[in-house]
């Protein structure tokens, strides 16, 4: 019989086949569910227990995988940390599947049934400090300093823990980086104080939007409205000064909490889906504010505001030495804004003012400023896990904070500056300028990285949470283990042949 065919139709309509179908349904759910319970009878109180503790290590590798995903922590690190878990527990046969969106763990045990732990991430918030508070819990937990209980009783509460700066700092945090991405790029006092009032309303005004589960998009667009308001402003003051700093430090700052970067450093090192999700999640996002700059120069002229803003933003024309501290001042109110522990701010700023001062003595050597950029970001990359190790936080964070002021946030804005002003071919090569420039600041930071893990984990045998691991995809213990014996094999051939 066709599915499609009337008979068909008129057999799945019947309400009395229907009714014999769900009752037998019901007697195949029913007979389940006594041969479970009949097994649950029959455990031993060990055994029942060795199920509860393996759920419960299940359970806190879900929760605390959750709390890395959703803070822009690297797949690889979110895998590896949940593994960890498991391992400890001693639960085998448990396999992970991480998406954008959802973080799967079955545990298939070679006796008895088959269970399945899922954590959603309905919301990703650019935190590093719970992205630190929860790598910290897994070290605690793995060195034994914290107990099963203790352990799952922390991780329920990552996502409900108050932040450790409170609001109003991190509003000044986010003005005053505002005003200091304004002043590398040659910002006088009054749009200084400029950039510092729009940071501030576009943080209060995420704030509210976000709790009212407003799109990141349209926030991202007000944003841009509130930069092109601000630049006004200064105008309406002073009309003969460039004002064009005041947009450039809102940019910035929106690049920086966009996870594009991260979704680089994903599908560089093999995790795909969440690569490519985030990367999608960046570029809509950086859409939105594209948008909101345009509507907020068309408003603009529309209303008669004379805007004094020029494509020619300076790369640091200031001496290098006041520009490279201002680095490493914005790095720090950034890690402030995106809740770091303090005790990682002068790594932060040295790695910031470490790699402005190659990128302005790459500039100056008539170098491109994307290279000039990748050069920087890997030389960050080369140090950041050493400076995670001194200060315990992981090393992606350390080099996330210090290539902000790197940001193509002028190449972003020239790119709209010329698409506004008629030249859409010109604005098009300088936006893929600017995409261009974050992808090789991921990829810089990426392959830094990647050398001196491998020295770090070849010669010194040194094996933390806070220096990354490369290994590619994996899902189960028995596939890592499988890496890294194929890693060290590999190590241990390239000794022999030297």
């Amino acid at each position: 019989m066709s599915p499609d065919s009337p008979e068909h139709d008129a057999e799945r309509d019947d309400p009395v086949r229907n009714s014999a179908r769900d009752e037998a349904l019901d007697g195949r759910g029913a007979a389940e569910a006594d041969r479970t319970e009949e097994q649950n009878a029959q455990r031993t109180p060990g055994q029942a227990a060795g199920v509860r503790r393996a759920s419960q290590h299940l359970d806190l590798a879900a929760k605390t995988g959750a709390a890395l995903l959703g803070s822009t922590a690297p797949a690889m690190e979110v895998v590896d940390a949940m593994l960890d878990i498991v391992e400890h527990g001693g639960v085998d046969h448990v396999d992970v599947d991480v998406t954008y969106s959802q973080i799967t763990l079955t545990h298939r045990p070679r006796i008895g049934p088959h269970s399945v732990e899922l954590e959603h991430i309905r919301a990703r918030t650019f935190d590093y400090g719970r992205y630190v508070h929860a790598e910290m819990l897994v070290q605690r937990f793995l060195s034994g300093e914290l107990e099963l209980d203790d352990a799952l009783a922390q991780a329920g509460r990552l996502r409900r823990d108050a932040h450790r700066y409170p609001w109003w700092l991190t509003r000044l945090a986010a003005g005053t980086a505002g005003v200091a991405a304004a002043v590398i790029f040659g910002a006088g006092w009054i749009t200084a104080v400029f950039a510092f009032i729009a940071n501030v309303m576009v943080d209060w005004l995420f704030a509210r939007l976000s709790s009212r589960a407003w799109p990141v998009f349209f926030t991202q667009a007000f944003a841009g409205v509130i930069a092109v308001a601000a630049a006004a402003g200064v105008n309406a003051i002073s009309p003969e000064v460039d004002s064009s700093q005041v947009v450039v430090s809102v940019i910035i700052m929106m690049l920086a909490g966009m996870t594009s970067t991260g979704g680089v450093h994903d599908l560089i090192t093999g995790w795909y889906l969440t690569g490519v999700g985030r990367l999608a999640e960046g570029v809509v996002n950086t859409v939105g504010l594209v948008v909101g700059i345009q509507i907020g120069i068309a408003l603009a002229h529309g209303a008669g505001a004379a805007l004094t803003i020029t494509p020619e933003v300076r790369f640091g024309a200031d001496p290098l030495l006041l520009t490279a501290l201002t680095s490493a001042a914005l790095a720090v109110c950034f890690g402030v804004w995106a809740q770091l522990p303090p005790r990682s701010f002068p790594l932060a700023a040295l790695l910031s003012l470490i790699g402005w001062v190659l990128f302005g003595v790459a500039i100056d050597r008539d170098i491109d400023p994307v290279w000039a950029s990748g050069i920087a970001a890997v030389v960050i990359g080369l140090a950041s896990p050493v400076a995670a190790q001194l200060v315990r936080v992981p090393s992606w964070i350390l080099a996330s904070v210090a290539i902000v002021p790197l940001l193509p946030g002028v190449a972003l804005y020239r790119g709209l500056f010329a698409g506004a002003d008629g030249d859409v071919g010109t604005g098009m090569l300088l936006l893929l300028s600017a995409l261009g420039t974050a992808l090789v600041l991921a990829s810089g930071i990426t392959l830094g990285q990647y050398l001196t893990a491998a020295l770090l984990r070849g010669p010194f045998k040194l094996r933390s949470r806070f220096v990354p691991q490369f290994l590619g995809p994996f899902s189960t213990s028995r596939e890592r283990i499988d890496r890294l014996s194929e890693a060290h094999d590999q190590e241990e051939d390239e000794r022999s042949v030297d």
